[in-house]
């Protein structure tokens, strides 16, 4: 009988210490975003782009610090007076944080990734607004007022690899730009994949660059520039006429077991 109790107040005093970890692992993540919020810097102008990079880094720290925080939904922060934004992949293993770097539109950049590795480890590598696409197409994304707001991660078994699409759209008074980078995790790493393919180049990129001024008359926008057909692995991306405007005449880029590459051009609803 005494072993019996012995062994069963053994089963609860480890219980309750699992617990108890489990709830200070949880009020440590809630204590960080408390003290991140506290040192932020408000930046009233684009041009305090000091105080982005000050909370930019700050808040980089605190993901390498606590891995846990690819599953928290930092509450307190979004409901801030900074403009925090993240997504998450589909399948979970990739989080992109942003924060605003001041002006009227609320303009926000990419400040970190994070990501689990093969064996669940979480990693944290700092981003840049200017450093996801070599080929220049993505320079900022914007989310409120009168900017584009879609951005999302999904991601495709291709070539026995799981290859993450990242959709980036930059908005900026009568100039755009909208496009995907593709992106696979490498051990410990998350780089970059050349999957894009051309008469003339490979790239890890797709993207157009337009302008929507009065001379635009389609009715082509933000989100419909560039899609993605599952059932027949093709990309599609808008057209740029004359006047430097997107058009309902698309270019195709097909997957042929190693590259999307580019099969000519067509209508919107003949895909």
């Amino acid at each position: 009988m005494t072993k019996i109790i012995f062994k069963f107040s053994l089963v609860i005093s480890i219980a309750m210490l699992v617990c108890a970890c489990g709830q200070k692992k949880g009020n440590n993540i809630d204590k960080a975003e408390i003290e991140f919020l506290e040192n932020c810097r408000i930046i009233d102008d684009y041009r305090d782009y000091y105080y982005y990079e000050f909370n930019g880094n700050n808040f980089v720290k605190l993901l390498k610090k606590h891995p846990e925080s690819m599953e928290y939904d930092f509450q307190l922060l979004r409901d801030s007076i900074y403009h925090f934004y993240f997504t998450d992949s589909d399948d979970g293993k990739i989080r992109a944080y942003f924060l605003d770097y001041g002006g009227t539109m609320h303009c926000v950049g990419l400040i970190a990734f994070q990501y689990k590795d093969n064996n669940g480890e979480v990693h944290t590598q700092q981003g840049s607004i200017y450093d996801i696409d070599e080929t220049g197409a993505y320079h900022d994304t914007y989310f409120e007022g009168n900017c584009a707001s879609d951005f999302n991660i999904f991601s495709l078994e291709l070539a026995q690899k799981t290859v993450y699409f990242v959709h980036h759209i930059h908005s900026y008074h009568f100039e755009g730009s909208e496009g995907y980078t593709a992106f696979v995790i490498d051990g410990n790493k998350l780089k970059r994949r050349v999957l894009f393919k051309d008469e003339k180049n490979i790239s890890s990129s797709i993207g157009i660059n337009f302008n929507y001024n009065l001379q635009c008359e389609t009715n082509v926008g933000f989100g419909a520039l560039i899609e993605f057909s599952e059932k027949d692995s093709i990309f599609y991306i808008s057209v740029i006429n004359e006047n430097d405007c997107p058009t309902d005449i698309y270019k195709s880029y097909q997957w042929d077991g190693k590259y999307f590459t580019y099969t000519g051009t067509g209508k919107l609803n003949s895909k």
